[in-house]
C-alpha cells in the first residue's frame, strides 16, 4: 500500500504546468524568430523586393504563431507551426547549399549569424511543437485556462 502525499499530487497533476511553459518557451522562440526576421527586412526589400515579401510573410506568420500559442494552442496551430517552420527551414538550406535560381544558374547565399540564429530557433521551435502535440490533448486544453 503505498501513501499519496501532497507532493506526490502535485507532481501528477504538473502536466498543466509544463504544457504552459512549453507553450510560453514556444512563443517566446517564435517571437524572436520574428525580430530577427523584421530586423534583416528592410535590406531584403532594398535587395530584392521579392525576397522582402517572403521576410513580411515569414515575420507576420512567426508572430501570428507566437500570439497563438501564448493564447491557448490548438491542433491546427501547432499543426501549422510545424508546417511554416519545416518549410522554413528547408528553404533557408536549400539556399545555402543549392542557392538560389538566377538567370543562368544557381548563387548560394553565405550563411551569416543572424540567418544561423533564426534558422536554430525555428529548429527549436519545431521541437517544442512536436513536444507540445505529444502532449495528452486534454493538458493542452488545461493549460489554456
Amino acid at each position: 500500500m503505498t501513501v499519496t502525499t501532497r507532493r506526490d499530487a502535485e507532481r501528477i497533476a504538473s502536466p498543466k504546468i509544463t504544457t504552459r511553459r512549453l507553450a510560453v518557451a514556444a512563443a517566446g522562440l517564435a517571437f524572436a524568430s520574428e525580430l530577427i526576421h523584421l530586423w534583416v527586412l528592410p535590406g531584403e526589400f532594398a535587395l530584392a523586393p521579392l525576397r522582402g515579401m517572403f521576410f513580411l510573410l515569414v515575420a507576420m506568420a512567426q508572430g501570428a504563431l507566437a500570439v497563438n500559442l501564448l493564447f491557448g494552442p490548438r491542433r491546427w496551430t501547432l499543426r501549422l507551426g510545424l508546417v511554416l517552420n519545416v518549410v522554413i527551414v528547408a528553404i533557408w538550406a536549400f539556399t545555402r547549399l543549392v542557392g538560389l535560381p538566377m538567370m543562368i544558374t544557381f548563387v548560394r547565399l553565405p550563411v551569416g549569424a543572424l540567418d544561423l540564429t533564426a534558422t536554430a530557433l525555428e529548429i527549436a521551435l519545431i521541437a517544442a511543437l512536436i513536444a507540445l502535440r505529444r502532449m495528452d490533448p486534454s493538458a493542452v486544453a488545461r493549460a489554456r485556462g
